[in-house]
């Protein structure tokens, strides 16, 4: 591949950029201070007014909708100071949410600034239109001073018309009709307007219930969930919007403008919108309900629906993914939550389905009118919230007519524990089982990653789950903990702990065989820390060596790759050099040279707003079932390391799922590549070795056919979760019979 020629006005271009990037630095420094801060916030303000004042894309219908006599001027100022943060909205086109989620500055600053100062071609604007469809329609929307959003903006008051609405319900619309959307949406009469329409109900054999509350990461994209259940399921929406904020209405009604029937209702303090949904449902009919601000997708609204009990519950999780509850059961007079303070896996060991003497959730199924019996309450524990508050109200109990002592035994036996005593509300052990005599031996993976769907993007989190399925084919029982559930109330039952040594120490508990591997940040590592584990692996020969012994004994263990996904799969060879991960905050040569040189690199992480310009950036993640397909398509992958991980010999383990998967790669020098990727990732020492590299014809310059097929054979064989688990499983053993001294002596 030829690079493009660098013109002068790009030479000037980055150099700016650079000194942009220096003195960013120098200003948050002296945000930070206290003689300083209350200075620059003022400056600050002013200045994103008046970038946001000289874009002219503030929309008169929706300030007046919103603030009936405020002038454009003075509703940017109110943005500025703090409406950005409260759901203000300047045009309708715009949603702060979801610029802020793709921007690294945003969040800090208003999102709408943040987009003005940006390359804007890619960046999602609204979910009610395709901003980067209409740039790519537009080329010369690039050059309004607001980007596409305001060329859009320009060309509606112009008379145009544009493709707006729900996604999968939009239609060509004029500004006109946008406006009165706005009034609707944004004014309090238009919203009481909103109550009408829950008699069409009658008729609704399945009704999906979806109540918002003022505290969503993202209205939008909740709403888009919503949307996506509704139709997976075939049922009739309600949207029912929880307090004032604009930003949560505009998508809202958006969404009820459209052909599906969706109805959009106020779910107001004091108000039962549950029970005004049931009233106007005919007996016999199926309600689903999300609760107020529970993270849920549309893959557990569809396991939920998919029971036919009177009345079925999630899986209630707390915001480090712990269980809150399982359902309720009944001990004596009293009635605890079952599972509480487990991890998701003893749930979902019981089976898809757990009969309970109650639920306790904001978000459920029911029939109306259905039976109300032990037999017809249950928990789907494939289908799971993480409930924004840890005490929940019990929206539906139902009352046993007798005890359930005799299922509450059977579900004890299922999972092999024994209730502590009436009066305790969670299931466990007496004793610690980590010495015990069983071959089958309960694993907790402890990783620094959060719970919920955030974790999806953080790699710590995939690795997990390769390692506890290769543990689970070697016949073990395996759960994984987030960040915030390393101390979870349930610690006492697990057999052994393997640490997994990210960007955060986490201390293992005494009553468990703790193993600690070391995969990442080297340099944060100290004595004390490894001293009270019983066995310590890191995942660098180099290191291992440099360290001399004086963290205690350490056993080599490098990083592997998942062989039941990342395999050739005979996907098209294409001509794309790709990188993936985030940008870190730091230059990361292997993407910001070869982009400065002019060569193509396709980007995919987030944060890399004032590194690189944003038509790189093709998405701010790849989800992790298309990375295979990404690398072994790939003509090259870029990798690089973190300093301290490339000087300590920590290889990377995408280096392991790109040659697994039949791909080629080119990364930064790590002592141990060349031997052991056999000539399928090239490494370099200098950026001009990695430009050259990249001029190369890549068919000359790393192995192809059989060899190349071998060497991928030959990672897959040797440097698998499987081939890793065989090595944590028998050095656990060996801990059982023969636990290891005090490290600390």
């Amino acid at each position: 591949m030829t690079p493009r020629a660098v013109s002068p006005g790009a030479v000037v271009r980055t150099t700016l950029r650079r000194a942009a990037v220096f003195a960013r630095s120098r200003v948050r420094e002296v945000r930070g201070s206290w003689w300083g801060g209350p200075v620059i916030r003022r400056i600050d303000r002013f200045w994103w007014a008046r970038t946001i004042d000289r874009a002219g894309i503030v929309d008169p219908v929706a300030i007046s909708a919103q603030r009936p006599g405020l002038s454009s001027s003075a509703a940017v100022r109110h943005y500025v100071r703090r409406g950005f943060r409260d759901g203000f909205v300047l045009n309708p086109l715009f949603s702060e949410q979801m610029v802020s989620m793709q921007l690294s500055d945003a969040g800090r600053v208003p999102a709408l600034y943040a987009y003005l100062i940006n390359d804007r071609r890619r960046i999602r604007t609204s979910l009610l239109w395709d901003a980067p469809a209409y740039a790519l329609a537009h080329p010369d929307s690039s050059d309004d001073p607001a980007g596409p959003l305001g060329h859009a903006w320009r060309s509606l008051q112009a008379g145009s018309a544009l493709d707006f609405g729900f996604p999968g319900d939009r239609t060509t619309t004029r500004a006109d009709q946008i406006s009165a959307l706005v009034k609707r949406a944004l004014s309090r009469a238009g919203r009481t307007s909103a109550q009408s329409g829950l008699a069409e109900l009658t008729s609704a054999d399945v009704v999906l219930l979806w109540r918002l509350s003022d505290h969503e990461r993202d209205f939008s994209l909740t709403v888009e969930t919503a949307a996506e259940a509704s139709r997976r399921i075939g049922a009739r929406l309600v949207l029912a919007v929880g307090g004032g904020r604009p930003d949560a209405w505009l998508p809202a009604v958006a969404a009820s403008a459209g052909t599906t029937g969706t109805l959009v209702i106020s779910d107001a303090p004091g108000n039962s919108v549950v029970s005004a949904v049931t009233r106007h449902l005919a007996a016999g009919s199926r309600l689903i309900v999300r609760g107020p601000g529970d993270e849920i997708t549309a893959e557990s609204v569809v396991a939920l629906s998919a029971a036919d009990a009177g009345i079925t519950s999630p899986l209630v999780l707390d915001v480090d993914g712990v269980v809150i509850n399982c359902g309720l059961v009944r001990r004596g007079s009293r009635v605890h939550p079952l599972l509480q303070g487990h991890p998701a896996e003893d749930a979902r060991g019981l089976g898809h389905l757990v009969s309970v003497d109650g639920v306790a959730s904001t978000t459920f199924a029911m029939t109306v009118g259905g039976s109300q019996t032990p037999e017809t309450a249950q928990v789907r524990t494939d289908a799971w919230v993480i409930s924004p508050a840890r005490h929940l109200p019990v929206h539906a109990r139902v009352e046993a007519a007798h005890a359930m002592a005799d299922d509450l035994a059977g579900l004890v036996a299922r999972i092999g524990l024994t209730p502590l005593n009436d009066d305790d509300a969670r299931l466990g052990r007496h004793t610690p089982a980590a010495r015990s005599a069983a071959p089958r031996l309960r694993w907790a993976l402890k990783t620094a990653a959060p719970a919920g769907l955030g974790a999806e993007w953080w790699g710590d989190t995939h690795f997990a789950r390769g390692l506890a399925d290769a543990l689970r084919r070697r016949g073990q029982d395996v759960v994984i903990d987030s960040i915030g559930a390393r101390n979870r109330p349930s610690h006492h039952l697990d057999d052994v702990e393997v640490v997994l040594r990210g960007p955060e120490r986490i201390e293992p508990h005494r009553s468990a065989i703790s193993l600690l591997w070391i995969i990442s940040h080297p340099d944060q590592l100290t004595r004390d820390e490894t001293a009270v584990f019983d066995h310590v692996f890191a995942a660098s020969e180099k290191w291992i060596r440099s360290t001399a012994g004086a963290l205690g004994p350490i056993e080599p263990l490098l990083q592997c790759t998942d062989v039941h996904r990342f395999r050739p799969a005979g996907t098209a060879p294409t001509d794309r050099i790709v990188f993936v991960g985030t940008a870190r905050g730091i230059p990361r040569p292997s993407v910001i040279e070869p982009i400065r040189a002019g060569f193509e690199v396709d980007v995919y992480g987030p944060d890399w707003t004032g590194w690189i310009p944003a038509s790189y950036v093709v998405a701010s993640g790849v989800p992790n079932a298309e990375l295979p397909a990404l690398y072994e398509g790939a003509r090259l992958v870029l990798n690089d390391h973190w300093p301290a991980m490339q000087a300590s010999g920590f290889i990377s383990n995408r280096l392991f799922d790109v040659v697994a998967a039949g791909g080629r790669a080119i990364s930064d020098d790590v002592e141990g590549i060349d031997e052991l990727f056999g000539g399928m990732v090239r490494t370099y020492r200098s950026v001009p070795e990695l430009l050259d590299l990249l001029r190369q014809d890549p068919a000359r310059l790393f192995p192809a056919g059989e060899i190349a097929e071998r060497i991928s054979t030959q990672i897959r064989e040797q440097h698998s979760f499987d081939a890793r688990a065989a090595t944590l499983l028998e050095t656990a053993l060996r801990q059982r019979v023969a636990p290891a001294p005090d490290r600390r002596d």
